[in-house]
């Protein structure tokens, strides 16, 4: 309580004595992470959804995903979904989170994405190489026939003392 007289008038103020279990909260920009789920290896066609958790007083107001290297944002809110994504959807991720007091973004994740067949070209691969051994040896089995033809024809018109002697 205040002694009040005329001569304050229009000159009033108040104050609150700090009190340990009195304080006000903390303000503070965010602070965010990331994450991916699913967790693990991720294969061509399936869904994948990153989400941004942050930790800010006052809470965020708007969350924006990036791409690294990528000209505009990929996408606005807490979670982002690729669904059925692809190979050109590799690589790093972050988002921005922003309060009153600022924005900051995550440290960006790496997405990789795993073909669903990865071992295909090496299949094909080995399929043209063994294609090409079996033609190579085809061809030179003929050839070493038609040469051994060839100089047997060659060889019955000599007499039979010259003629080499050849093993069927």
């Amino acid at each position: 309580m205040y002694s009040i007289s005329s001569e304050d008038e229009d000159s009033y103020s108040c104050a609150v004595k700090r009190h340990e279990d009195l304080s006000s909260p903390a303000v503070y920009k965010p602070k965010t992470i990331v994450s991916v789920s699913p967790s693990g290896e991720i294969v061509e066609g399936s869904s994948v959804t990153l989400t941004c958790s942050s930790d800010a007083n006052p809470l965020v107001d708007k969350y924006t995903w990036y791409k690294k290297n990528a000209a505009s944002p990929k996408a606005s809110g807490q979670s982002y979904s690729i669904t059925n994504i692809i190979s050109e959807d590799r690589g790093e991720y972050y988002c921005e989170a922003e309060n009153k007091y600022g924005r900051l973004n995550s440290t960006s994740v790496h997405v990789d994405v795993h073909s669903v067949f990865p071992w295909v070209p090496v299949v094909g691969v080995g399929a043209v190489l063994t294609a090409g051994a079996l033609l190579l040896t085809i061809y030179c089995t003929l050839k070493s026939v038609s040469i051994l033809i060839l100089t047997v024809r060659q060889c019955e018109g000599l007499p039979s003392d010259t003629a080499p002697q050849i093993d069927t």
